[in-house]
């Protein structure tokens, strides 16, 4: 399987950068990706929530996707990742199309 290292970075308000990083196979990136889309057709926007009160309001998915930054990685540089417990760290928005998944559709 083909791995990608998925960097997610934007600010909330000018006043917190908000920046993480998840690994994802191919094939979950696709999906990922798939869920996204569907979430901007079916609501015409996504909101994600970094604290209390605290959100970003994507208004288009192409807005959205702007945010990630994605490296193929191999299965060593993986091994490595794992091993240092990296492979899934600070703020990334996971729950996106999240409703759609709950519902059986992957």
């Amino acid at each position: 399987d083909s791995w990608v290292l998925v960097k997610f970075s934007d600010n909330w308000a000018d006043e917190m950068d908000v920046e993480g990083c998840r690994v994802f196979s191919k094939v979950e990136w696709a999906e990922y990706r798939k869920f996204a889309k569907r979430e901007f057709k079916e609501n015409g926007s996504y909101v994600y929530y970094v604290g209390t009160n605290e959100e970003i309001e994507y208004s288009s998915y192409k807005d959205f996707m702007s945010q990630f930054e994605v490296k193929a990685i191999t299965i060593d540089q993986l091994d490595v990742i794992e091993k240092l417990g990296l492979d899934c760290m600070g703020f990334f928005p996971e729950s996106i199309g999240e409703s759609f998944i709950e519902e059986g559709e992957e």
